[in-house]
């Protein structure tokens, strides 16, 4: 009695409560499609390899080819010798120094600087007898040199340092047009120079593949073209102050 009431309540049930209670069919996918996956991320692997390998180690390279292993030995990190000077050190610059400092050296209103066109200051040290490339000899002096503006002309350079953690103009070199020296040289130039050793002389030095040329703007060393040019005027000079020295 009891099985033909069951029967009978089975009947009643609707069908589409049956199947949804059913066990869920699980379809396998064609082989065709996981390899058709696999070969797709594969294409993109390969499109992110060609487009981005060439790009690498070029990163610092603009303006002058900058050799990838030329550094600055007195920064804080491995980075490449800059021509123009980072926006961090430019804030700082436009933080420390007032309208007021400017005026302790030119009593002129319209006075400012140009920190569009703020330069590191490199120099050669420890040149020797087995010098052979002047990059190798070139270190980071703590200077920047920037162009003095007055009415939009420059009328001479303000050379920055860092005094008790606060950066202060060290020197003022009125009459030299150190703006338009740099719009001359900035889209070639690796670094500029100051060489004591060889009288106020001020440069562009340009690194690349085939070697340095050099561009003297205070016409102190007009007759070097070369790194090399100027290597061999400062190893003169330093053998002459040797013999000077023993003498």
């Amino acid at each position: 009695m009891k099985e033909k009431r069951l029967l009978k309540a089975l009947g009643q049930v609707d069908a589409d409560y049956i199947e949804e209670a059913s066990p869920t069919q699980q379809t396998k996918r064609p082989r065709w499609m996981k390899w058709s996956v696999l070969a797709a991320c594969l294409c993109l692997v390969v499109f992110s390899a060609i487009n981005f390998l060439p790009h690498m180690g070029n990163e610092g390279n603009e303006g002058g080819g900058i050799p990838s292993n030329f550094t600055s030995p007195n920064s804080n990190s491995e980075q490449a010798i800059l021509l123009l000077a980072q926006q961090d050190i430019i804030t700082e610059l436009q933080k420390d120094i007032s309208e007021r400092d400017l005026q302790g050296w030119v009593e002129d209103s319209a006075l400012s600087i140009n920190f569009e066109y703020v330069l590191p200051v490199y120099a050669p040290d420890h040149v020797s007898a087995d010098s052979t490339n002047l990059s190798d000899t070139l270190v980071f002096i703590n200077q920047y040199k920037a162009p003095a503006i007055s009415n939009g002309v420059c009328i001479g350079t303000f050379t920055l340092v860092q005094h008790e953690n606060k950066w202060a103009i060290l020197m003022f070199e009125v009459g030299f047009d150190l703006e338009a020296a740099i719009m001359q040289y900035k889209d070639n130039a690796t670094c500029f120079l100051s060489i004591a050793e060889l009288g106020t002389e001020y440069g562009f030095l340009t690194v690349s593949n085939t070697g340095e040329t050099y561009a003297s703007i205070t016409h102190n060393c007009q007759e070097a073209k070369t790194g090399a040019d100027l290597l061999a005027l400062l190893k003169s000079k330093a053998s002459s102050n040797s013999i000077g020295d023993v003498g």
